[in-house]
């Protein structure tokens, strides 16, 4: 079945004042972009001459974006600007949100405190997984991130592998959750898109084990691999 990548209905912001900056890691931008894109069999490998696992914190006036990816991925230096489009999108995305230590200790109290619905499911629950704090002095940081960790959205490191790792896990896993989710509906286009939320997490799982080691890859691969056919058999019945 062809896929459709019209149907993404989640969005990674990172808020960067280095990383935004066009000329700065292309190798790890591309990698993210590349890795985190489900529909993309050849991701890009972070290289250590590209990215020194260092994120330091020099003022830089520019926001971009990913313009050539099919789902939403936002670069931003400027907080307040970061700050708007979160809350823009709160309750119509699912939001992947990366953030500098030195930013994220301005936005991250403040949303978790005033606006936690950026991050909130319909049923008004934090989503597990939803902010990641990529930053060089960790002991810092966790200072003011630790008010916040029994929260279970936060996740914090140094090293870009580890990051994209992460990511590229939580995703999947949320293509997959609701994958499951769509497949007890009866109508035909909930169906199909549960066929191919499956398969977008599937490919993600194989990415994030690409990146790191670690997950239980051929127990989840054999649980989506059965919930893909169920789907398949579910859409050949409706289509007879």
């Amino acid at each position: 079945m062809a896929s459709s990548t019209n149907n993404f209905d989640h969005i990674i912001v990172w808020l960067d004042q280095n990383v935004a900056e066009s000329d700065r890691y292309p190798i790890m931008k591309s990698a993210f972009r590349t890795t985190l894109d489900p529909d993309n069999a050849f991701p890009t490998s972070i290289t250590e001459e590209d990215v020194p696992n260092k994120i330091d914190d020099e003022t830089i006036d520019q926001e971009a974006n990913f313009h050539s990816i099919p789902f939403g991925f936002k670069l931003f230096d400027d907080l307040d600007k970061c700050y708007k489009f979160l809350l823009a999108n709160a309750g119509k995305k699912r939001i992947f949100f990366i953030t500098s230590g030195a930013l994220g200790q301005s936005i991250v109290p403040r949303l978790l405190t005033m606006d936690p619905q950026v991050f909130q499911d319909k049923n008004g629950e934090l989503y597990k997984h939803s902010i990641y704090i990529f930053c060089a002095n960790m002991t810092a940081h966790a200072e003011w991130a630790e008010e916040f960790l029994d929260l279970n959205c936060i996740q914090m490191g140094n090293d870009d592998r580890m990051v994209l790792f992460w990511l590229t896990r939580d995703i999947a896993n949320y293509f997959v959750t609701k994958g499951k989710e769509e497949l007890t509906k009866t109508d035909i286009a909930t169906i199909k898109q549960a066929y191919q939320d499956l398969t977008w997490g599937r490919s993600l799982y194989c990415k994030a084990d690409s990146v790191k080691k670690g997950l239980p890859i051929d127990a989840l691969l054999r649980e989506i691999d059965k919930l893909i056919t169920e789907a398949e058999e579910k859409i050949k019945e409706r289509e007879d």
